[in-house]
């Protein structure tokens, strides 16, 4: 009964969230070279790409973008001083051309780490720019800023996450701060 239960709940979740996936371009293999098993590793995004992920049977795609970084960045505040090394600033963008609305949350939908795989915690300033919470409807915009205390002199990655019960990211390399 548990596990029929279980079952029951994992379909629900599945139907109800939808599948989502990146939309990326593959590069063919050269001809004549032998087919390989293993994964091919996941598509890096650079800042000021636009990335498009489809949401299967929406209708339409998310766009999604990484605008700018900027590091170090001075809180405004004397009281709040990084513990890492630095305040990063990352600006995003998105435009919801599905049918569907969807949910940004800076807590949830994105994660930051160094290449050494450290993740990093969102930072927020209290009269710094506001990050990008809230729910997109089908046409709408949404944009802002993620703050993060971190080290100095290392390279990031930002993962966006499509919905928290995906595997799947769209990873944008953001370079050395």
């Amino acid at each position: 009964m548990k596990i029929l239960l279980a079952f029951a709940v994992a379909a629900l979740v599945t139907v109800a969230c939808g599948t989502t996936t990146v939309a990326v371009k593959a590069t063919p293999a050269p001809s004549g070279a032998a087919a390989s098993s293993a994964p091919s590793p996941p598509t890096i995004f650079n800042v000021g790409d636009t990335i498009e992920i489809t949401w299967n049977g929406s209708g339409g795609k998310l766009l999604y973008s990484v605008l700018n970084v900027t590091a170090p960045v001075n809180s405004g505040n004397s009281f709040i001083t990084p513990k890492s090394g630095q305040f990063m600033q990352i600006a995003v963008a998105f435009t919801n051309n599905t049918t569907q609305t969807v949910t940004v949350s800076s807590f949830i939908s994105f994660e930051l780490r160094d290449t050494d795989g450290q993740g990093y915690s969102t930072t927020i300033f209290l009269d710094g720019p506001k990050a990008p919470d809230g729910d997109i409807a089908p046409g709408d915009k949404l944009a802002g800023t993620l703050s993060y205390d971190v080290a100095v002199g290392k390279t990031y990655k930002l993962y966006y996450k499509v919905n928290s019960f995906d595997s799947l990211s769209a990873i944008v390399d953001l370079g050395a701060h």
